[in-house]
This record gives structure tokens, sequence and C-alpha cells, in this order.
């Protein structure tokens, strides 16, 4: 029996998707373990702390020489250490981290993994989302690290599943498909009625010309169809409340729609996972780009409409078996966005199917959990 587990990822940033994945994990282990203790590798065990109610230490540092530096001159990563030595199980988990699209990803990941392994501990990488894999090099680390490293991996998705199976050359039996975890939650003590509004969930992900050279316009055509898509919203007498998941990021985005909607629409910037769970409790129903946005509505019972942007979200609606195909809206795949210009009367129209389909006022219209 796990006595002492280690839970690392993309955790303390403040992100509600990174943040839910979290809680759903922690729910899942100490529901099975009841007397287990869990330690979360975050980037800000302050804040993980506080929001998570569990023990936090930071994540490995990066490099050899701020290891030695860090580690002999201020003492900060003592603590990772010893919980490492006191663990049963290391466990890699939820999020979309599996990738080479930055270089140095599957490395900075995969080698706790291995810090763990050699000092005989049981590894597991748990509901992951994996791929694209640009580079030989970055499919060969996966490959090294997984197969000398990992004991058990898990995906969220069968795009993940192919990507490390056919990409990275992984062993199909060591590799299993299964819900990202938030799909699970208990969402019982969330007040689930309904205020008549429909949340929104946009994101400015690709407002990264440095990540994208030249397709900066790209963002430009996206921003604009979100806020076509408002616009449709308040034309068909929709109450609109757009709803960020990472206000640091989005900020700058809420303070666009503002100025576009003014008081037309409420602009909610959670404070921590819990709170952006009540909001979208209380919603008739949700409009995502954001993947975890679409999987809380699913959890929660919500009809939600996706906007997919990357293989993560149609893997998502796969292994559910979403049925609303006709409102889903894709703007393109992991990095790469369509070749075609987005279509601003698509965005139109398959909002209004889609507020169509709530008048049915049946949630197997849209799934059937």
């Amino acid at each position: 029996m796990a006595k002492n587990i280690i839970i690392s990822g993309w955790y303390g940033m403040g992100n509600v998707g990174d943040e839910a994945i979290l809680q759903a994990m922690i729910d899942k282990f100490k529901n099975e373990f009841s007397d287990c203790k869990i330690t979360v590798f975050s980037y800000n065990p302050t804040y993980t702390k506080e929001n998570q109610g569990v023990n936090a230490v930071h994540h490995l540092p990066y490099g050899i020489i701020s290891w030695l530096a860090r580690i002999f001159y201020n003492g900060k990563f003592w603590p990772t250490f010893f919980s490492i030595l006191k663990c049963d199980l290391f466990i890699m988990g939820g999020g979309g981290f599996l990738s080479d699209w930055q270089p140095e990803s599957p490395y900075l990941w995969l080698r706790e993994c291995m810090f763990a392994k050699i000092l005989g501990k049981n590894t597991l990488l748990y509901r992951i989302g994996a791929g694209p894999f640009i580079t030989q090099k970055g499919k060969n680390t996966v490959k090294f690290f997984i197969d000398n490293f990992v004991d058990e991996v898990s995906v969220r998705d069968k795009t993940s599943f192919n990507h490390l199976v056919n990409c990275a050359k992984i062993d199909s039996s060591k590799v299993n498909i299964e819900i990202d975890p938030v799909a699970q939650m208990d969402m019982s003590s969330y007040k689930n009625k309904d205020d008549g509004y429909i949340s929104v969930i946009y994101t400015p992900f690709y407002d990264r010309e440095q990540f994208w050279p030249g397709l900066q316009s790209k963002w430009n055509q996206l921003k604009n169809c979100f806020i076509v898509q408002v616009k449709t919203l308040i034309a068909c007498n929709k109450k609109v409340r757009m709803v960020f998941f990472q206000p640091e990021q989005d900020n700058i985005l809420a303070q666009d729609f503002y100025e576009v909607f003014g008081n037309d629409i409420e602009i909610c910037m959670p404070k921590n996972y819990k709170e952006a769970i009540m909001i979208l409790a209380k919603s008739s129903a949700v409009i995502s780009f954001r993947l975890h946005g679409n999987i809380i509505s699913y959890a929660l019972n919500k009809p939600f409409m996706p906007i997919i942007y990357h293989h993560k979200t149609k893997g998502f609606l796969d292994i559910i078996n979403y049925k609303a195909n006709e409102v889903v809206i894709e703007v393109g795949e992991g990095k790469n966005w369509k070749d075609l210009l987005l279509d601003e009367s698509e965005w139109i129209d398959k909002t209004k199917m889609f507020i169509e389909l709530l008048k049915k006022n049946d949630i197997n219209t849209f799934y059937k959990k």
C-alpha cells in the first residue's frame, strides 16, 4: 500500500484546469489509500498548500550547477529530495506536458521520474496528454526515459496513445487510455443551480508571436471570432458571463472584451479552481476554448460547446462520445492553425445551433454518461 505519494506536474501557477487536475488526483488517491500522505511538486508551494491543503515542495532544479548552488547554499530544495527519499510512489500526473514543441520539455519533466526510479521508487505517468513529437530527439528522449524509468503510463485520449506507441515506439502493453481525472471529480458539493447565464471561456493562447512567428494575424482573426460569437449570444437574448481561467495571462483579453461590450457582459476572474467550478455550476451552459472548461462542464452535467485548438480536446470529445458535433468549432491542431482563414459566419451559425439545442433541455443531446 502506498503510504507516501508524490504528485508532480504543472501545479501552483493558478491555472484552473491544472489545479482541478491536481485536486481530482488528490481525492482519488486519498480515497484509494485512506492513510496516505501526499506531497505535491509545485512551482508555488505556498499557493498549493493554501488551495489544496496538502504538503507541497519545489520541483527539482533544472541544471547541475543550479542543483549544487541551490541545494548547498540556500537549502531550498532539501525538502524536495527528502520527500523523494521517503515516498513509495512517484506520480507525474495530468496535463499535456509530454511534447517536444518546446525541445527541453520531455527531459525536464521525465528526469524527475528518473531520479525517483534510481532511488528505487515506483513511478507512474498518470492520465497525461502526449505529443505531438516534432523531432527525432524528442521521440528518442521520451522512449529512453519511459522504457527505463517509468513503470506504467496512462494517457487521457487515443491520439496521445498513438503518439507514444507509434511515434515514440513505447511498448503498447505499458500504456493505457483513461479519461482525464477531472471528468470523474465528485461535484456534489457545488450548488448546481441555473442562473440563466451562458459561461464563455476564452484564452489568448495564440497571442504569442515569439512562439509562432508570422502568425500573429491569425490571433487577431481568432479574437474577432470570439467577439462575433459573444455578439451572437447577446443578439439571441442570452446573458453572457466570461470566465477567465488564468487571470494573470488573460487580463488583457478580459479588458479588450470589456471595452467592446461594457456592462452587457459579466466578467469573472476566479481566484482558484473552486471558484471557477462554482461559477460554471450555476451556469445554464458553457462555451469553452479551454479543454478543462469542457471537462468541468461534463463533470457538472452541463451542456457545452467546445472550440478545438488541440488534439486533447478532440480526444476528450471522443472518449465521452460527444453527440452535438454540428456545433463543434475547430481552429487548429497543436501549434498549427487551419490553412484557411477563420470564418466568422461559421461561428455565428454554430452558436445559433447551440442555442437551439439548448431549447431541448436534454443533456442527452450532447452526451450520455
